[in-house]
């Protein structure tokens, strides 16, 4: 009696413990919900003067970036992209910008863990008195798209970005725009160090 009973608990062990994996199978083809997500920026600043320029007052500002997701969520994450956009404020204008950096990386997150991936370099090159050339760090944008391309999730750190978003995540890494989305074509390209 005694072992017809431990096979019977045994049998249904087994059987829970197959049911959990297939509800676990079934849990990991769902979608990520990214507001179940922390996106943070980690960004150190370095200014120093630039040594090499004729101009005493130009200036090299280097950026170190990572961006760090924390999961809450149940699900793993694959098959996504994250692009994550550095925005340069004009010094000779503050009402134009440009992406100084896009930088892209494969979005993959297990479930309830961190995303943090190798740290990046950014310089910048430019002059904020005087003769004002160049674009400074202002702000960034995280994106998430699925694997079709699809925006899924998208975080500013300026919400004066948020109504302009459609239009500026079509341009390109050094484009220049207004504050209502615009593309700018500059008329002297003295303004922008290259």
């Amino acid at each position: 009696m005694r072992h017809a009973s431990a096979l019977r608990l045994s049998i249904a062990s087994i059987l829970l413990l197959v049911s959990f994996e297939a509800i676990q199978a079934a849990e990991s083809d769902e979608e990520p919900d990214f507001k179940q997500f922390d996106f943070k920026l980690a960004l150190k600043k370095k200014t120093r003067n630039d040594k090499a320029s004729s101009f005493d007052d130009d200036k090299i500002l280097s950026l170190f970036f990572t961006p760090k997701i924390t999961s809450r969520s149940p699900v793993d994450v694959k098959d996504y992209k994250l692009s994550l956009y550095l925005i340069g404020q004009s010094t000779f204008d503050k009402k134009l910008f440009s992406f100084i950096e896009v930088a892209e990386y494969p979005l993959i997150i297990p479930a309830k863990r961190k995303f943090n991936p190798k740290e990046r370099t950014l310089s910048v090159k430019y002059n904020d008195k005087g003769d004002r050339v160049g674009f400074k760090y202002h702000s960034y944008i995280m994106v998430v798209k699925d694997k079709k391309g699809k925006t899924v999730f998208v975080k500013t750190s300026k919400t004066q970005f948020n109504k302009i978003l459609d239009a500026i995540l079509k341009l390109k890494k050094g484009d220049c725009f207004d504050i209502k989305g615009r593309k700018i074509k500059l008329e002297s390209d003295h303004r922008v160090y290259r």
